[in-house]
């Protein structure tokens, strides 16, 4: 019987086997790199935005202290206060490399101010949407993040921020102060009493240039004030008693207790029998 001989055969892989794995690596590795990229825009971005909400929390420290926001600020060096004594952030961030992810492109975190320093937009642009926020140039304001070249927020009186059509805009709706509800300066005949700008203090306001019963310059009627109300008799603005009125605001007259210029005496009676007699005098 004829010996048997083992037959071993070496299967591999075809050159063509060899090409689709080579390129569902390419493909994967193509997708995990894109991925990457895209993980690491977003964290940039997300950065980006971390970095102009601290940035504006200083500058509204800042604002709070002096009224107005610093002229300038430089990434990379501290906001400080104008005399060096506080610090409100201790290092302005810069925008993380590389900058120009998506349409942006390579600039740093841009800062201005407007309408005499009480406001202000930091521009900064993300390479993609993040959130609520729209990816290319958008800007930090007093109010918020818009988006670069939309049109400003609606003006909102009370909100701190000067708009066109407001004369004054000090953060908040009281009508006790300089800067009324409305965004005017608090005035005498507005109809609201304020008592903080200048020192000068109303005691009334009724909305009207009468003079009664509160003076058209928001003072109540008094002897003294120089205008002759209801029940006065004269009234020459002073406080002196022995001159042409009295400071009760009546004319001179003999028992008004005054002393005038004739008169012997006069001791606020009409009693004649008294040491002073009713025509003022001596008896």
């Amino acid at each position: 019987m004829p010996a048997t001989r083992n037959t071993f055969y070496n299967k591999g892989f075809t050159l063509i086997e060899l090409l689709v794995v080579i390129a569902i690596i390419g493909i994967l590795s193509t997708l995990a790199i894109v991925a990457l990229g895209n993980a690491r825009t977003k964290a940039r971005d997300a950065k980006r935005v971390d970095d102009i909400k601290q940035i504006s929390t200083a500058l509204e420290l800042y604002y709070a202290d002096y009224g107005y926001y610093p002229t300038i600020i430089t990434p990379g060096n501290p906001l400080t206060s104008a005399d060096g004594t506080r610090t409100y952030m201790a290092i302005i961030p810069n925008n993380p490399n590389p900058r120009n992810d998506g349409s942006c492109l390579n600039n740093n975190y841009v800062y201005t101010t407007q309408n005499s320093d009480t406001s202000y937009t930091i521009n900064f642009c993300l390479g993609t949407s993040l959130s609520h926020i729209q990816s290319g140039n958008n800007n930090m304001t007093p109010a918020g993040i818009v988006t670069a070249g939309a049109p400003p927020p609606s003006a909102v009186c009370g909100d701190g921020i000067l708009d066109d059509g407001e004369v004054c805009d000090d953060g908040d709706l009281n009508n006790d102060d300089y800067c009324i509800s409305t965004c005017v300066l608090a005035s005498c005949g507005d109809s609201y009493i304020w008592s903080n700008l200048g020192g000068y203090v109303e005691s009334c306001d009724d909305g009207n240039d009468s003079e009664s019963p509160c003076t058209s310059g928001c003072a109540t009627d008094a002897c003294g004030d120089g205008i002759i109300q209801d029940g006065e008799e004269c009234d020459d603005g002073n406080a002196v008693n022995d001159d042409a009125c009295s400071n009760r605001c009546f004319n001179p007259r003999c028992g008004d207790g005054i002393l005038h210029g004739g008169e012997e005496c006069d001791d606020g009676n009409d009693l004649d029998t008294d040491s002073c007699n009713n025509s003022c005098l001596n008896n």
